[in-house]
C-alpha cells in the first residue's frame, strides 16, 4: 500500500508476484522504515 485518501476514497497500492519488483519495493520500504520520523 502506498498511500490513501479516506475523505476521496481513496487508495493507491501495488501488487505483483514479480521478484524483482517486490524485492524492490521491500527494499525501498525497509529504507523508508529506517529514515522516518515519529509524526508526534
Amino acid at each position: 500500500m502506498l498511500g490513501e485518501d479516506p475523505e476521496k476514497g481513496l487508495t493507491l497500492a501495488i501488487s505483483s508476484d514479480h521478484i524483482g519488483l517486490v524485492r524492490f519495493a521491500k527494499s525501498y520500504f525497509e529504507y523508508l522504515w529506517e529514515s522516518s520520523k515519529p509524526v508526534a
